[in-house]
């Protein structure tokens, strides 16, 4: 009869949509697990870039006006880092979901900035300053 493969049709077509859709999934959450990593490294590298940079321009605003001067600058971290200031040069490093490390470095002006400064993942308030009595500039978390 005519009116009972209709049924069976039915089910071939609701299995073979089940299948497509299982292997549609399969394919593509690992491409797109990939790439949301991706877009989350190159994010967190351009925060990290970001705030090396602002630390660098703080430095350079402290050395220019001298002794005595101080400045507090906000840098929101995306991860914790490990800061090294050197005269001249700032470095640091981050750690990407594929397991590589990325390195930074910047340059400022100062000749007498010397510090490790360790920032924690969010919001750190640093305090950039030249004391008087001091011939280095100070950078430390506040």
């Amino acid at each position: 009869m005519v009116g009972d493969d209709s049924g069976q049709m039915s089910v071939e077509i609701l299995f073979l949509f089940a299948v497509s859709i299982i292997l549609l999934l399969v394919f593509t959450l690992p491409l797109t697990q990939m790439a949301i990593e991706n877009n989350l490294d190159v994010s967190n590298i351009l925060n990290v870039k970001s705030s090396v940079l602002q630390l660098a321009n703080g430095i350079d605003d402290v050395y220019a006006q001298g002794m005595g001067s101080k400045k507090v600058i906000t840098i929101e971290s995306p991860a914790d880092l490990s800061i090294l200031i050197k005269p001249r040069s700032i470095s640091t490093e981050i750690s990407l979901h594929d397991g590589k490390i990325k390195k930074f470095s910047n340059n400022h002006k100062a000749e007498n900035a010397f510090s490790n400064l360790n920032l924690d993942k969010g919001v750190n308030k640093v305090l950039i300053c030249w004391p008087d009595d001091s011939a280095n500039i100070v950078v430390k978390r506040i």
